[in-house]
């Protein structure tokens, strides 16, 4: 009896990891992924409500591949923090979409102006950008297997510039825990300032090494 108990137990288990499975493949099957534009977008909005609809669209142009990425590591990571089911998609409020930038109107002799005849705000540098931020520290936690919650709390507590110092420079080592070892990286490179040093933050020069001697006289 033990032993048909047990594996009764163990088909039911079975049977429950395959629909935990399933349902998680529900989530980006092919059917989620070939979308494009506004609707990629509420699939996007559906995991992950603060999105800005600017980082994914320029100009009228939707940023397809970029929300495809986003879409998969905002999921992982919801499925490895232990998150709650997301709302159905038709519960999704959806932002003001962007409207498509007006025609330009026909010169003399039916030609048209030339696209930047006039000025033109300064481009965002590379990495600009919450999203930007969200899918370099996502990558970083499923690179080294960091506990999402410890490591992003971490990072966050630490300037831009400083957290991708980290990130580019932290390696865990084999055996122990690698979310331990990115606290002590981070004490680290705080005591010793190696974050600073690394990206070329100097510190201002003070004329208190000079040499009175040396100094010019007026």
């Amino acid at each position: 009896k033990l032993v048909a108990v047990l594996a009764q137990v163990a088909v039911v288990q079975g049977r429950r990891s395959a629909a935990i499975a399933g349902r998680a493949m529900v989530e980006l099957d092919e059917e989620v992924l070939s979308k494009k534009g506004p609707e990629l977008f509420r699939e996007l909005l559906r995991v992950y409500p603060v999105a800005e609809i600017e980082d994914y669209n320029r100009d009228g142009v939707w940023r397809d591949d970029m929300m495809r990425v986003d879409l998969e590591l905002v999921t992982a990571h919801r499925r490895e923090a232990g998150a709650p089911e997301p709302p159905d998609l038709q519960d999704v409020v959806m932002p003001e979409l962007p409207k498509p930038p007006a025609a330009r109107p026909l010169l003399a002799g039916g030609a048209r102006p030339l696209l930047g005849a006039g000025p033109r705000p300064p481009a965002a540098g590379p990495g600009a950008g919450p999203v930007a931020e969200l899918r370099l520290i996502a990558l970083f936690v499923a690179k080294w297997k960091l506990d999402p919650q410890r490591a992003k709390l971490m990072l966050s507590r630490i300037l831009p510039q400083r957290r991708r110092y980290v990130i580019t420079s932290f390696r865990a080592p084999a055996g122990g825990d690698p979310t331990a070892a990115l606290e002590q990286f981070i004490a680290q490179a705080a005591r010793t300032n190696a974050w600073d040093a690394a990206v070329g933050v100097k510190r201002p020069m003070t004329p208190a090494g000079l040499d009175p001697s040396k100094r010019p006289r007026l």
